[in-house]
């Protein structure tokens, strides 16, 4: 059975500081923060094509409502019933 996530807040997009090694925020749908050594926050989205090869899509540096927006339109579609706040 899939793992449920709780989506991010703003706030904790925002909180995401930099470590020493780079981290993930999960969204849910496959979406994610990914935040680099350098302190950088990228969004990604991981998917199956219907082959069954595991692809990465990434996303330019967006907001996170912009994010899962994108996430819905592309080849995979994210499968988030997020809020929209």
């Amino acid at each position: 059975m899939a793992k449920l996530i709780v989506s991010l807040t703003e706030m904790q997009v925002r909180n995401a500081k930099r470590r020493e090694k780079a981290y993930r925020l999960f969204d849910g749908g496959g979406l994610y923060l990914e935040v680099a050594p350098g302190g950088s926050r990228i969004w990604r989205m991981k998917f199956r094509q219907i082959s069954g090869k595991e692809n990465v899509l990434t996303f330019r540096p967006i907001s996170r409502n912009n994010a899962r927006g994108s996430a819905r339109k592309a080849p995979g579609g994210a499968k988030t019933d997020a809020p929209r706040s």
